[in-house]
């Protein structure tokens, strides 16, 4: 594999063309979506009249089994008073 521009071996960095883009309106699930604006992320959808924005906020990190204190069910259990 080569190393590209960004020092990452096989990536190229990527530009706002290359970004993802929504397929489905997340409110009514139809297909014909537009850029609203200039303002990167906010689209339009053209069945449902709506304008909405997306906006990548970052990963996390799952947490390791050794990290949990207890499963869910168990928390659950620790917190209802009848038991």
């Amino acid at each position: 594999m080569s190393r590209s521009r960004n020092g990452c071996k096989g990536r190229t960095k990527m530009s706002s063309a290359d970004r993802a883009f929504p397929v489905y309106c997340p409110f009514c699930g139809d297909e014909d979506l537009r850029p609203h604006s200039d303002v990167h992320g906010t689209w339009e959808c053209r069945s449902c009249t709506r304008v909405f924005s997306l906006k990548f906020l970052g990963l996390f990190a799952p947490l390791r089994s050794s990290e949990l204190q207890h499963s869910p069910s168990e928390a659950r259990r620790d917190n209802d008073p009848d038991s």
